[in-house]
């Protein structure tokens, strides 16, 4: 009787959070509502989102919600659907702060991204598995439990992440298999792990999108990676695996899209009817920045953004958190942050309007 009790109450926490950040994402006025990154891409049949962290999203002290829900209509959790989070121990789900994050994007009517099943990181436990039967079992009871409970509610999901790993001892192969990363998944199940994985997503939820997600693939010229990462996503098209590819395009300004050919590495994939989305999109900047640094910084999310567009099979650009105040970018490249739309004051930046003025004339 207590645990009914129990569960009860925390179902009541859930409905009441959801509920709030619905409210909150309805504005104040027509005339504001309108005037959103949300509802300008949506008129253009888009998805714009934002990975959240758990911690900002529920906090009752800042701004974060109200801006993530009234800017953005679709939500990939940065780290609380990853392995490690979801699966603690052997068999052991925790579903807590992964679903009450489900249930906000539900509640103000968002897709979300499920980011992701197989990655060589953050895979907890299951990373000092030396058996392959054993690791086998392990990777099908993950990604069927975890498809299968959100079934109807995630419909994109990152099924491998970040897979090639460009080996220059083979550097004259041409074959994406000689390229695959040599992780403990690679060890233990061998260069078909990457085949094997979608095949199982493909069984556990027929009807979600199933996505490669991986960074520094966007420059198309002499950039040996984005081919392998073409042949990887090629082959498992040919086989009926895969729907789409994830560009994680985490980027500084000296990435020019026109100049390094990012139209011709979105067509390539276009022409084989994959669906194309930009994942993880942030643009590092030096810190402390100027004001000719932002307006750098502005002019490649414009250019990125407007190539995209300009392909019929793009349907999203995500960027990798919304606000400086809540970036990964300063702990992993010393000297350089102020890679997001908003600042940490969560004032909108000159990005912002780069990006809303591409959606707008689009």
């Amino acid at each position: 009787m207590k645990y009914i009790y129990f569960l009860f109450i925390v179902m009541v926490l859930l409905t009441s959070c959801a509920s709030e950040l619905t409210t909150s994402a309805s504005g104040n006025s027509s005339a504001e509502s309108t005037e959103t990154l949300r509802n300008i891409a949506s008129q253009k049949g888009i998805y714009i989102g934002s990975a959240v962290a758990d911690t900002p999203l529920f906090s009752k002290t800042e701004p974060y919600s109200n801006i993530f829900v009234k800017e953005f209509n679709m939500m990939v959790a940065e780290n609380e659907m990853k392995f490690e989070y979801l699966q603690t121990s052997s068999n052991v789900f925790y579903w807590f702060i992964a679903d009450r994050m489900v249930n906000v994007a539900l509640a103000n009517n968002m897709q979300i991204r499920g980011h992701a099943l197989l990655w060589h990181n953050q895979s907890g436990w299951a990373s000092s598995v030396n058996n392959p039967a054993a690791l086998s079992n392990i990777l099908s009871n993950h990604i069927f439990t975890v498809m299968r409970r959100y079934s109807n509610k995630i419909a994109y999901w990152d099924v491998v992440n970040e897979a090639i790993e460009v080996n220059n001892s083979m550097v004259n192969s041409s074959n994406f298999y000689d390229h695959l990363r040599k992780s403990f998944w690679w060890t233990n199940l061998g260069s078909n792990y990457v085949e094997y994985a979608f095949q199982l997503a493909r069984a556990a939820d027929p009807t979600a999108k199933l996505f490669y997600n991986d960074y520094g693939i966007e420059r198309y010229n002499n950039n040996p990676k984005a081919f392998y990462a073409y042949q990887l996503v090629s082959n498992l098209k040919a086989k009926g695996l895969i729907d789409g590819v994830g560009f994680q395009m985490h980027i500084d300004t000296n990435f020019k899209p026109f100049e390094n050919g990012f139209e011709l590495n979105l067509k390539r994939y276009s022409d084989i009817g994959v669906e194309i989305q930009i994942t993880e999109m942030d643009v590092r900047i030096p810190v402390p920045a100027n004001s000719t640094l932002y307006s750098l910084q502005a002019n490649t999310y414009r250019e990125v953004l407007s190539i995209a567009l300009s392909n019929s099979n793009f349907t999203a650009i995500v960027f990798w958190g919304f606000t400086d105040k809540y970036s990964w970018i300063p702990d992993f490249f010393s000297g350089f942050g102020d890679a997001l739309l908003f600042n940490t004051s969560y004032q909108k930046k000159p990005s912002y309007d780069a990006v809303m003025e591409v959606l707008k004339n689009k």
